[in-house]
């Protein structure tokens, strides 16, 4: 009889199943780890862009810069260790502190308090750098920028928007809706407005009331098929960054980094995370217990539902789910409960 560790908030529980009962355990692949920090993955990143050239060659002193970090719901891609090398990079290439504003990419999720920002970029950076949370409902400090092909209103947050330079930071992974979290993420949903948000995600459903979910928007499908990553591109391209950092985790961090263009060293961090993440099912199984993988992922019912995504396609028709989520926070969002 084996033995599984599940991660619920902070704890792990380990399950005994018999083997005979046992359909699959499906686990990601487990990448060697580097001789290097994770500083210096980053940094080695950094010095060696994709497509396009390095980040001191982009922006130029007086040029006002913002940052795009993730939320503290993200703090497994380990901001508090990129975010402080692309301000280096940033100083090295002559914009001082004071001209460089961290816009934490928020979405539709709450605010964050002063020792969320801490953990989330570190306590040097909070004490010399503007650090802002992007507030989606804030209609004065959203600006239009245009409408996409689909009819997307798309409005920015001010601070993205009047910025001469953006450079976006991100970790990479699947995403139930986008095929990958990251690269245009950052921006729609980061730091759109709210009307945005909403035009936006009815591209997951079929038209119609009723008419259930659009199977081409999925996990890994960065195709022109998903209308809900096409969207995103079409939208993020209205105001693109002038160079991204986009980083790939393990158990001990960054394992791996991967800057330049925007959609490029995007594409190189999904390709990545694709061969690590990307499981088989042998078949479906009228019993799935699976885990949000504990603390942030399942910081609430919000960010459970990717969860419930995954144990969607691994359970049988009419099967049963146990889903181990801990959701301290509650529903995260309005939306979400009602």
């Amino acid at each position: 009889m084996a033995q599984h560790v599940m991660h619920y908030g902070d704890k792990a529980w380990t399950l005994e199943v018999a083997d005979e009962n046992l359909v699959a355990e499906l686990e990601s692949r487990t990448a060697e780890p580097s001789a290097l920090s994770e500083a210096e993955i980053v940094r080695q990143a950094l010095a060696s862009p994709i497509g396009s050239a390095p980040l001191h060659e982009l922006v130029r002193r007086g040029d006002k810069v913002c940052v795009l970090v993730p939320d503290v719901t993200r703090l497994w891609q380990s901001p508090a260790v990129y975010a402080p090398e692309v301000v280096r990079a940033l100083n090295e290439a002559g914009i001082p502190d004071e001209d460089i504003t961290i816009l934490s990419a928020t979405g539709t999720h709450r605010p964050q308090t002063q020792e969320e920002h801490v953990r989330l970029v570190g306590e040097d950076l909070v004490r010399r750098v503007k650090i802002v949370d992007h507030d989606c409902r804030d209609t004065p400090n959203m600006v239009r920028v245009g409408t996409t092909s689909r009819g997307t209103p798309v409005l920015f947050n001010r601070c993205a928007v009047e910025a001469d330079k953006i450079v976006s930071c991100c970790g990479v992974v699947h995403h139930f809706l986008a095929g990958f979290g990251g690269g245009g993420k950052m921006l729609l949903p980061g730091v759109a407005a709210y009307e945005t948000v909403q035009h936006h995600h009815n591209f997951a459903l079929n038209e119609g009331f009723g008419s259930g979910t659009n199977p081409d928007v999925r996990s890994a499908n960065l195709e022109d098929s998903n209308i809900f990553h096409a969207d995103i591109v079409e939208a993020a391209s209205m105001l693109a960054p002038c160079f991204s950092l986009n980083v790939v985790t393990g158990d001990h961090g960054i394992i791996a980094a991967f800057a330049g263009d925007w959609q490029k060293a995007h594409l190189e961090a999904c390709r990545m995370i694709d061969g690590l993440n990307a499981v088989d099912i042998p078949r479906r199984a009228p019993l799935v217990i699976a885990s949000a993988g504990g603390y942030p992922k399942d910081i609430n019912l919000y960010q459970t539902i990717k969860l419930l995504s995954n144990a969607l396609a691994a359970v049988e028709p009419g099967g049963t789910m146990i889903l181990l989520s801990r959701c301290p926070e509650g529903f995260g969002s309005p939306d979400v409960e009602t």
